[in-house]
């Protein structure tokens, strides 16, 4: 019996410094399928088409908006593909240091509401 998988999350460090090695992990991903880490330590495998970016695509299409008037607010990695897409990309300010380089403008951290604090400030 097969079971399908949607995600498949992996803890790449435990607590014995038990190591996954990631490029060996990339050299074991089909075609169809991304791997992506996350907070340094968390690896996600999914199907190529389960992308954040993708989402807010079809979300878009439904709603009958563009790209560019969408507001994508992110910390990681694995946020990149909407930050750029987007019409405005905000990443949070204890994004990772790729996110941070990327970023134009950079709302406060999510443990002090960032995000709440830029839409009040911004929007309402």
């Amino acid at each position: 019996m097969f079971l399908a998988a949607d995600k498949i999350l992996l803890n790449l460090n435990d607590d014995n410094d038990n190591n996954i090695d990631i490029a060996l992990l990339k050299g074991c991903i089909t075609n169809g399928y991304y791997l992506e880490i996350s907070e340094d330590n968390i690896c996600m495998i999914m199907n190529s088409n389960a992308t954040k970016i993708n989402a807010i695509k079809k979300i878009c299409e439904f709603k009958k908006v563009t790209l560019e008037e969408v507001i994508a607010f992110g910390n990681d990695d694995n946020n990149l593909d909407m930050l750029k897409e987007c019409g405005i990309g905000i990443p949070v300010s204890n994004s990772n240091q790729t996110v941070l380089a990327f970023a134009n403008e950079v709302c406060d951290s999510n443990e002090m509401d960032g995000v709440a604090a830029w839409f009040h400030e911004y929007i309402l």
